[in-house]
């Protein structure tokens, strides 16, 4: 499925796509042909997911961060418990 959204929306930079005014049968006739293109756009659409993935856990990890920091300014028997969420 992956490939025919890539063929039809991620193909406006590479020129593969709909927006070229080629009907769904071409982009599907392309995509057992033109390989590479689609590739490249389900690999951009892939790479951004992990990248957003990523974003994900690092704020997580300082929001856990700091409200074990502030748990432990706060009330130090608070401290220990925040600690173990954090790890």
């Amino acid at each position: 499925m992956l490939w025919l959204i890539g063929g039809v929306t991620g193909g406006i930079a590479g020129g593969v796509g709909l927006a070229r005014g080629v009907t769904t049968d071409q982009v599907i006739a392309r995509a057992y042909g033109e390989i590479w293109p689609l590739l490249m756009s389900d690999a951009v659409v892939i790479g951004a997911a992990v990248a957003g993935a990523c974003v994900v856990r690092a704020v997580t990890a300082v929001q856990m961060e700091r409200i074990a920091t502030d748990a432990r300014a706060d009330a130090p028997e608070a401290a220990d418990t925040a600690a173990e969420f954090v790890g």
